[in-house]
């Protein structure tokens, strides 16, 4: 997955940290997205977007440092749009979304991005 950076600048215009671009992701198929590399960032924002209506989705935030073994650190149950989520501040080599319950949903992504 090809990621891009930015840099952050502070007031007087000097590089004081990367984000990592916004991705969407689609993990509509009901699987968990692929890992996202993401050594050296270390706050995790995200936001999930569905079209359910009367059944809840649960996406889950999944970490893990070798791609193998990963663990829930964060996830939302709901209809509609989450709104952005709760910063996840982590030290971590891979992310990825997994999808643990669809409800009714036909389209389920996720919008994530990190910083340093």
């Amino acid at each position: 997955m090809v990621r891009t950076y930015e840099p952050i600048y502070d007031v007087n215009y000097r590089i004081v940290g990367w984000m990592l671009i916004p991705m969407e992701l689609d993990i509509s198929d009901g699987n968990p997205s692929e890992p996202i590399e993401v050594e050296g960032l270390r706050f995790h924002t995200w936001e999930v977007f569905t079209n359910a209506s009367t059944s809840n989705v649960t996406v889950v935030m999944q970490i893990s440092q070798d791609g193998s073994n990963w663990t829930d650190v964060a996830s939302w149950t709901g209809t509609g749009n989450s709104g952005i989520q709760p910063q996840v501040d982590r030290k971590i080599r891979y992310v990825r979304f997994n999808p643990t319950s669809m409800g009714d949903a036909t389209s389920v992504k996720v919008k994530y991005s990190a910083q340093t």
